[in-house]
């Protein structure tokens, strides 16, 4: 006969077992937020665009870049994707935009018969921080 030994009951194990899984919720929630806040989730400038069609075979394209954040981006580059999927990247001078400005860039575009611009991806650089990141003009 075993004397003075003694398990825990049910209910007693039950509840610390749910007591460590919320504890490890908390944990792991925790370290999902934390995780997160070093992601890249703001978008540094938004674009937009016009064409006008003048000469035959040429397009001028008028390109807006709004700078949203409060420090200033260099406006890198920009490359014109075509509807037939050929690309164009027009020689351009970085240009500054101060925090909370907008930079616009006037370029002329050869145009193929036939062939329209389907988007404008705009290369732009976080001058405080040195990020790049890649906006989508919208426009047409």
């Amino acid at each position: 006969m075993k004397r003075g030994v003694k398990g825990i009951s049910e209910v007693t194990a039950v509840i610390v077992m749910i007591l460590i899984a919320v504890v490890a919720a908390f944990g792991i929630k925790s370290y999902i937020d934390y995780q997160s806040t070093k992601l890249p989730s703001t978008d540094m400038a938004v674009a937009r665009y016009s064409i006008t069609y003048g000469s035959p075979g040429i397009g001028v394209v008028t390109l807006v870049v709004s700078n949203l954040l409060p420090s200033s981006i260099s406006v890198n580059s920009a490359t014109i994707v075509f509807s037939n999927g050929s690309t164009y990247t027009p020689p351009l001078m970085p240009q500054v935009a101060s925090g909370k400005s907008d930079v616009q860039l006037v370029f002329t575009v050869p145009l193929q018969q036939g062939v329209t611009v389907s988007r404008i991806l705009v290369n732009v650089t976080d001058l405080a921080t040195g990020r790049s990141q890649v906006v989508f003009a919208t426009g047409g």
